[in-house]
């Protein structure tokens, strides 16, 4: 085990005990949601590509924002010419069903070390025709694509960028324009553009299946408004991101160029 992988091993250990200790109800609607759906070690030690992508989207909503910024002063002198933009990595990859299938037995196991009934229930409900009808038309639907590691990333980003400001998920040409922020970031990313096709959809159905159940509480929210149960969802997913990402989502907004401070 790397001491990357051992780092992030313990904090989640020390957060899960956490919400062991306080044991508010909706600490237990919490767990399977998100940190149970985070990546188990393995598929940590199995692509570094996790890491790298954490990074780059990082570095890719931060670059926005000090972009904003510059543009909102006035220019002292004239403008260098902009640096030539990298190609950009190539993302796609095609599915191979047998990598998702292993993605969620690996997310089954770690549910399962928190709660059986938490993970028969994932098991139960991914494997049936409805799920995996939603795994493989909920992104393109939105205008995004299914087998590039990029558009996953933007509705990962999004859906708990909705559930930070207890939101709805913002419309396609929005969520588009973040999947462009991501490609651009991920362009020079010299191990993102090493990564394997079955490593690049390894990550992105880790993402998918994590962002799909976060979805479906905001749904849910959408049906039946619970502000209690909201505000904790809110709290969760922000410092979930947080420590993943790096990132705080509060301080974002959404608008037709994607994300920016």
């Amino acid at each position: 085990m790397t001491i990357f992988s051992a780092a992030v091993r313990a904090r989640r250990i020390a957060v899960l005990a956490l919400l062991g200790a306080c044991a508010p109800a909706w600490a237990q609607d919490y767990q399977p949601y998100m940190d149970s759906f985070n990546s188990s070690m393995a598929s940590m030690q199995n692509t570094a590509g996790t890491a790298a992508v954490n990074a780059a989207i990082n570095r890719s909503l931060s670059q926005r924002g000090r972009d904003a910024a510059a543009a909102a002063k006035p220019a002292a002198k004239p403008a260098a010419k902009p640096a030539a933009k990298p190609a950009a990595a190539d993302l796609s990859f095609r599915r191979d069903p047998a990598t998702t299938e292993r993605v969620r037995a690996a997310l089954i196991a770690a549910m399962a070390r928190q709660s059986r009934g938490v993970a028969d229930d994932f098991a139960r409900r991914s494997g049936g025709a409805e799920y995996r009808r939603r795994f493989a038309a909920t992104l393109p639907a939105r205008g995004l694509s299914n087998d590039n590691l990029a558009d996953v990333a933007a509705y990962h980003v999004a859906v708990n960028w909705a559930l930070v400001h207890q939101a709805p998920l913002p419309a396609a040409p929005a969520l588009r324009a973040l999947r462009e922020q991501m490609r651009g970031s991920f362009a020079d990313n010299g191990v993102l553009a090493q990564l394997a096709p079955a490593q690049r959809q390894w990550v992105a159905d880790d993402f998918l299946f994590r962002s799909l159940n976060l979805d479906e509480k905001l749904a849910q929210f959408a049906r039946a408004p619970d502000p209690q149960t909201q505000a904790a969802f809110a709290r969760a997913a922000r410092e979930d991101i947080r420590r993943t990402l790096g990132l705080d989502l509060q301080e974002y907004r959404f608008g037709a160029g994607g994300l920016t401070r």
